[in-house]
């Protein structure tokens, strides 16, 4: 399920009287973006995906209105694959990419917003058995939000987007005053929503079967 942007309008539009309504969204998308980033409140497990032998580059895949800000872990066949760089791979395992040195993979690397790596190089096929955890943004042409999100953020949301309408130069709502009051609002609101994430995702380690679920098509042709 997902809330449209526009649900915020009732909300904002007498505090910004005159402002057109695609301002006040484009506003509240850039204020959940922003919430987003900074606190890592919308994350989700993505579809179950197949692990292939000698392929390490892999396809993420977002749902609809969403780009992934970045990975937070992954787990493999119910063990956890820790997120890391591209040169604590290299660190912790040398030439990883050479045949000899496949193995499960441990490591999983975000190298582009839609591409990751695992590390060592799968040397076994896992079906349907990754799961990648992610940390979520609705991208500059959403026009919603998961209602998870919206509906336990609202205010946040709000306050961030007034804040930034409030401040905009040489307007008939232009307040300077009122925009430095929700500006703190909005970075309380950040905060909250970071340490109630925190407490509340952590990986745990399944075993769950996926039969019956197609093979994902996001896997790279790099074999060797």
């Amino acid at each position: 399920m997902a809330i449209q942007f526009e649900d915020f309008l009732p909300d904002i539009i007498p505090m910004v009287p005159g402002c057109p309504d695609s301002l006040i969204i484009h506003n509240v998308r850039q204020a959940a973006r922003e919430l987003c980033e900074k606190s890592s409140c919308y994350v989700e497990d993505l579809d179950p995906m197949t692990v292939i032998p000698g392929i390490y580059e892999y396809d993420l895949d977002p749902p609809p209105n969403a780009i992934i800000h970045r990975i937070k872990w992954a787990l493999l066949d119910g063990r956890y694959v820790e997120f890391a760089g591209t040169a604590l791979m290299a660190e912790r395992y040398p030439n990883w990419r050479e045949k000899d040195k496949r193995g499960v993979p441990k490591l999983i690397a975000q190298i582009r917003p839609d591409a990751f790596w695992l590390c060592p190089v799968p040397q076994d096929k896992v079906k349907n058995g990754l799961i990648v955890h992610v940390i979520l943004k609705p991208s500059q042409k959403a026009n919603s939000i998961q209602d998870r999100v919206a509906d336990e953020y609202r205010d946040a949301i709000i306050n961030g987007a007034l804040f930034r309408l409030l401040r905009l130069p040489s307007k008939d709502w232009t307040d300077l005053g009122g925009a430095k009051v929700y500006g703190a609002l909005f970075q309380d609101g950040i905060r909250e929503a970071e340490v109630r994430g925190r407490n509340a995702d952590t990986p745990i380690a399944r075993k769950t079967k996926y039969g019956g679920l197609p093979i994902r098509n996001g896997a790279r042709k790099v074999v060797w």
